[in-house]
C-alpha cells in the first residue's frame, strides 16, 4: 500500500533512511527494504516496509516513496509520524 511520497531538500544516505524509518516504524532493519529501481527485484516476504527513491534535478533533490506491507503500521497521526522522521533526517 502506498504511504506516502517525501521530497527531502537534501541528500540522505541509506543508513540514514533506514535508522528514521526504523525509529519511527520501529523495525528492525531486515523489515525495510530499499530499492532505486522500481520493482525489478523480488522482496522478502518478511519486508514490512519497501521504499523507493529517486533523484530528482529539482529544489528538493531526493524524493522518496513508502509503502506499507504490513497494515497494522498505517499510523493514525501521518502528520506526527513525517514530521518526526523529518526531525530525524534533518530535512
Amino acid at each position: 500500500m502506498l504511504w506516502h511520497d517525501l521530497f527531502l531538500n537534501r541528500m540522505v544516505t541509506r543508513q540514514e533512511l533506514v535508522l528514521g524509518l526504523n525509529s519511527v516504524f520501529n523495525l528492525e532493519e531486515n523489515q525495510i527494504y530499499f530499492t532505486d529501481d522500481t520493482w525489478s527485484q523480488t522482496i522478502p516476504e518478511d519486508v514490512k516496509l519497501l521504499y523507493l527513491t529517486y533523484i530528482c534535478k529539482a529544489e528538493f533533490p531526493l524524493r522518496i516513496t513508502i509503502y506499507l506491507r504490513d497494515h497494522q503500521l498505517v499510523p493514525k497521526n501521518d502528520v506526527l509520524i513525517l514530521g518526526k522522521l523529518c526531525e530525524l533526517l534533518k530535512c
